[in-house]
């Protein structure tokens, strides 16, 4: 399995030869045309590529889409890449090789990583080779048909289909058809795959204007044009690789938003210029560059989410849906780049329309996915305000149903642990937190469960604990902090028995946890909070194992907190 991102890249680098060979041989309105070409047949025919992969397995569905590669590279070589028939139609067979390809190159991520860390690692990896392949796949098509004329790029792209039909894949059995999984009808994932596709239209759009000979680099020397293309590519690349980095071993989507935030800045510093200029600035090839950053941000979590929220059995119809969606963005991304060329709109027009665009799709995901902007402030305090780690991470739930129990310190221990669980957490807290200023949104949008003391609000508390059963009904993890209340002294309270009825209304595993660090900074009731501890204090998250829920006792829980982190 870990040939199939050697097989994509070199099957994404065929496609993009030829598509840059059949710019450099025609003129440059004909871009959008050969784009959409490339592109049309994925709208049709990646459900194709996802059923041959439950029907036949990787192999045998590798050995066809090569059969069509191989027909569609005939097709460009024989016409010789002019702009008539026969380059089209290659380009269209190649189009529809990608399509069958698709659900294998991408639902690849979730064969080579399991879930958080690997899973997010294995998603850099297909998203850095496919975009490298992509964008210097078109810059040797152009310069190889430029410089040395169609043979030498013909010959260059048989050569590089027969590596790739040379290269074994390892057989994995097919899988038993399923229906299609009903993936909009869940809010995250299907905001995810609409994320994916608005990347591929920026990306579409970012590399047709800045390529050499791209809308916005004909007044630039080919050396100028190169340079901006490659910063966005090692931009892209290294953004990716910081992303496992940024999230610390879990896959965080609090990333997603700061990349989006990146995209918008930086599009809109391109809208005042210096891009199109000669020589070309440094202070443009560093914002290419941070753009290029700030797109990977964004889309390799997103990547990485939408499998590890969903079924591995369900990878290649799920990469399918993506691969559709994304093509469609894609198309449209190519009809403005048509419109851009007929019109002639100034340079600094589309920057702007980008950064407008991007903008506004996403606070559309935001509002409609409040998610994705929870972990952003999670990912905000636990990387700014403290420095947390985690001891005994594998001990944390890949699934539900589960209850987590943590010692409390402050009022934000639960973003604490919310950013070291690679899943969502369902939080009990007290209900007076639930009407702090601009906290209480915070609260609301990560659906907390309010509780009260059975002398406090016994009604409050009843549906407290409906909720949680409910919670934990529908496989979700519920954390709680049995002590009720928090520390005044830096010590432990004794653990309420509210921990035992719920255990004995839904019997599931619990896992005991212990924060250390939060003591004396600036969210706890400390009088003496010490200047060192305010900010970037040091915090340690320590899991111990699942204990069955047979055995679990509010005295036996508390007695287990308080040895992992040597409370008192």
């Amino acid at each position: 399995m870990k040939r199939l991102p050697i097989i994509a890249l070199l099957s994404t680098l065929v496609d993009h030869l030829a598509l840059g060979g059949a710019l450099g041989a025609g003129a440059l309105m004909h871009a959008p045309a050969s784009l959409i070409a490339l592109t049309l047949p994925s709208l049709f025919l990646a459900p194709v590529g996802a059923r041959l992969v439950d029907r036949y397995g990787i192999r045998r569905s590798l050995r066809i889409a090569k059969v069509v590669e191989l027909a569609g590279v005939a097709a460009c070589a024989s016409a010789g890449f002019g702009f008539f028939f026969g380059t089209y139609l290659g380009l269209v067979v190649l189009g529809a090789k990608g399509a069958l390809l698709a659900p294998i190159k991408y639902s690849s991520a979730p064969r080579l990583g399991g879930s958080g860390d690997a899973l997010l690692r294995a998603s850099m990896l297909v998203a850095t080779t496919t975009a490298v392949s992509m964008v210097v796949g078109i810059i040797a098509g152009l310069d190889l048909q430029q410089r040395l004329g169609s043979r030498v790029l013909a010959a260059v792209l048989v050569a590089v289909a027969i590596v790739g039909w040379l290269v074994p894949a390892a057989d994995e059995a097919a899988q038993a058809r399923r229906p299609t999984p009903s993936l909009l009808s869940q809010r995250t994932l299907g905001l995810s795959l609409l994320g994916i596709g608005w990347f591929w239209a920026l990306a579409t759009l970012l590399v047709g204007l800045l390529v050499p000979y791209g809308y916005v680099t004909l007044t630039l020397s080919t050396w100028g044009a190169v340079g901006l293309t490659a910063c966005l590519t090692a931009g892209f690349v290294g953004g990716s690789l910081t992303c496992s980095w940024l999230s610390r071993g879990v896959l965080e989507l609090g990333v997603v938003p700061l990349g989006a935030l990146g995209i918008t800045v930086f599009t809109a510093l391109l809208w005042f210029g210096g891009v199109v200029v000669e020589p070309t600035p440094w202070h443009a090839y560093a914002t290419v560059l941070l753009c290029g950053t700030s797109l990977a941000w964004f889309v390799v979590p997103l990547y990485a989410l939408i499998y590890h929220r969903s079924e591995p059995a369900d990878a290649a119809v799920i990469a399918a849906r993506s691969d559709r969606i994304s093509s469609a963005f894609a198309i449209g991304a190519a009809g403005i780049l048509w419109a851009a060329f007929v019109y002639q709109w100034p340079a600094y027009w589309v920057f702007a329309t980008l950064a407008a665009m991007n903008g506004a799709v996403a606070f559309f995901i935001y509002a409609y996915a409040p998610e994705f902007a929870l972990r952003f402030v999670i990912w905000l305090l636990s990387h700014v305000l403290y420095r947390v780690r985690v001891v005994g991470r594998e001990h944390l739930p890949l699934h539900g149903p589960a209850v987590l129990v943590c010692n409390h310190v402050t009022f934000v221990d639960w973003l604490i642990i919310g950013s070291a669980s690679p899943l969502p957490l369902r939080f009990v807290m007290h209900y007076s937190f639930m009407h702090i200023p601009v906290a209480k949104y915070l609260f609301k949008d990560a659906k907390i469960i309010p509780i009260a003391g059975a002398k406090e609000d016994p009604e409050t508390l009843e549906k407290a604990f409906e909720r949680i059963a409910s919670a934990l009904e529908d496989n979700e993890i519920v954390c709680i902090f049995p002590e009720g209340k928090l520390t005044t002294d830096g010590n432990m309270n004794p653990f309420r028995p509210g921990i035992e009825k719920i255990i004995a209304r839904s019997p599931v595993p619990v896992v005991p946890m212990a924060l250390v660090g939060m003591w004396g900074s600036v969210f706890s009731k400390s009088k003496n909070k010490r200047v060192g501890k305010r900010f970037w204090s040091r915090v340690t998250l320590l899991v111990e194992a699942a204990v069955p829920p047979t055995t679990v006792t509010a005295a036996d829980l508390e007695r287990r907190v308080k040895q992992l982190g040597n409370l008192t």
